[in-house]
């Protein structure tokens, strides 16, 4: 199984949208939870059927700020157990398993001052030690100093707090591959900082449950914050939909699109009342543009990936110095995506 969380910070923004409809294509997600949708439910169904996802569980944003969402598809069970503006607690059940497990995406108040309520929320959360329990998302805090770069040093009793709750809900942290720091807040010389701010948690009765799991910090491009991508190694479950094939706008513009399609109908020419050659035609076009389609988006995958990696890890190494040439691809990127 595979779980995807990220803060996104809202779908207003075309290129979020983009990266976020590629990360479900290229890991291929089970379950999605995102954080600061800003939308909402209406336009999360949406972005629902743009995903493929068959299912979505939305809490709306509060004017322009806020928001949740779980989305997952008919592979595995879930049913929604409790929700507030802050976190969606569901049960998931896998294929072939009498036991289900439960599953919280969670997000920590962005305001300091009312942090503690989030907290009294994930104790309030918390499941019989029999229930094997996962916590996911962003917690706005960290744990230690060195989950911190630079800035102000963090209030002693504020990190204390965090570790304190961790411990009473008998959560322990999934460690993680990839950067450290899962947060940045763009800015240069010394005011730039980073943080660990997101963070996959479990009990040890889940633990016990999916002993082999993996968490990876995804590199982005359109966020300040990282997506986490989880991994369970569990079976039978199935794979996503095939997606069905669709003639996308923007084919129009890219060069060879024109002289394909006019190729593809060359059979109809004198026979327009012919339907057998024209649907001969419109299979030709289909498989045609399919195939030029896949070639295309592997050449643009293949430009973005270069460049993305490139971005971040200039991202990674910042230290607040190196927003122009950050900026010089990040342009580079967004034409890209064009």
């Amino acid at each position: 199984m595979i779980c995807l969380s990220w803060n996104y910070r809202g779908l207003r923004n075309p290129r979020t949208i983009h990266e976020l409809l590629q990360l479900v294509k290229t890991k291929t997600p089970h379950l999605v939870f995102l954080i600061e949708t800003k939308c909402s439910s209406e336009k999360m169904e949406t972005i629902r059927v743009q995903m493929g996802s068959d299912n979505c569980f939305a809490v709306k944003s509060v004017g322009r700020s806020g928001g949740l969402a779980l989305l997952w598809n008919s592979s595995i069970e879930v049913k929604v157990d409790t929700y507030t503006n802050w976190h969606i607690s569901v049960y998931v059940k896998l294929p072939n398993s009498d036991k289900s497990w439960l599953l919280t995406g969670f997000y920590g108040h962005p305001n300091t001052a009312k942090r503690s309520e989030t907290w009294q929320i994930l104790k309030a959360i918390k499941p019989a030690p029999q229930v094997s329990w996962m916590c996911f998302g962003d917690f706005n805090e960290i744990t230690c100093l060195s989950e911190k770069y630079r800035a102000a040093i963090r209030p002693y009793k504020q990190v204390r707090d965090f570790r304190q709750t961790l411990a009473q809900c008998e959560l322990s942290d999934f460690g993680f591959r990839g950067d450290k720091y899962t947060w940045a807040n763009n800015r240069e010389g010394s005011n730039f900082t980073k943080e660990r701010l997101d963070r996959v948690l479990g009990n040890s009765s889940w633990i016990d449950m999916f002993e082999d799991h993996s968490v990876q910090h995804l590199a982005t491009y359109s966020s300040d914050h990282k997506p986490l991508l989880i991994t369970l190694q569990t079976k039978n479950i199935r794979p996503r939909k095939k997606r069905i094939f669709r003639y996308e706008d923007k084919w129009r513009t890219k060069e060879g699109c024109e002289a394909l399609i006019k190729r593809s109908w060359k059979y109809i020419r004198g026979s327009l009342d012919n339907i057998g050659s024209t649907l001969q035609s419109l299979r030709n076009y289909k498989t045609s543009l399919n195939q030029w389609s896949k070639d295309q988006n592997k050449k643009d995958q293949e430009a973005l990936e270069s460049k993305v990696k490139l971005l971040n890890h200039l991202k990674d190494q910042n230290v607040g110095q190196h927003y122009a040439e950050i900026r010089a691809i990040q342009k580079t990127v967004d034409q890209l995506l064009d």
